[in-house]
């Protein structure tokens, strides 16, 4: 694979071009007592004069996919290579994935508030406190405190990564709970 530095932008190539895209600065010159200009035909045909045109090997290095990435492309001027920057993935620590999920958590109990106003919309539009509630979403609505409570100390109780990373906030137990509530509605 080869790249080029054109207009101050790295394309890449997996093939070089039959007829290269002309660079406004390049200027004509000689090689092996032939002179050539800005524009060569057939220069996919003559890899002796890749290297003059400003196609360089693009090198690939080696990096571990678990914990970097290629970044952007640069030319390496003392090897004559373009080449990727390797960037270090930078992995939440334990801290702000309980942070995270604790934020979720908040999301929910608000998603939550908003069907269990709604529900003592319907019930009780005039807020007089005493329409009699379903049995089953007064259990429902008490139950809210518990499970928030639950989920903090689920959260807070991770002492590695790999813990954390396994929970799941929004599991079957909250989409039936939330399911119920709107059964309400």
């Amino acid at each position: 694979m080869k790249a080029r530095l054109e207009n101050g932008i790295i394309n890449t190539f997996e093939i070089i071009p039959r007829t290269p895209k002309i660079i406004k600065e390049f200027k004509q010159f000689t090689y092996n007592g032939v002179t050539y200009g800005k524009i060569i035909h057939g220069l996919n045909q003559l890899p002796e004069l890749w290297e003059l045109y400003g196609y360089y090997d693009l090198i690939i290095p080696s990096y571990s996919a678990d914990t970097q990435y290629l970044g952007s492309l640069y030319w390496d001027e003392i090897n004559k290579i373009f080449s990727y920057r390797i960037v270090d993935i930078i992995f939440p620590t334990l801290e702000e994935i309980q942070a995270n999920y604790k934020l979720e958590v908040s999301e929910i109990i608000q998603e939550v508030s908003i069907i269990v106003s709604a529900v003592k919309n319907i019930y009780d539009p005039l807020r007089t406190g005493e329409v009699s509630f379903p049995s089953d979403f007064i259990i429902l609505v008490n139950s809210l405190n518990l499970m928030r409570t639950q989920a903090y100390l689920e959260i807070d109780s991770f002492t590695t990564i790999e813990e954390a990373n396994n929970y799941v906030v929004r599991g079957e137990g909250i989409v039936n709970y939330i399911s119920q509530l709107k059964s309400f509605l």
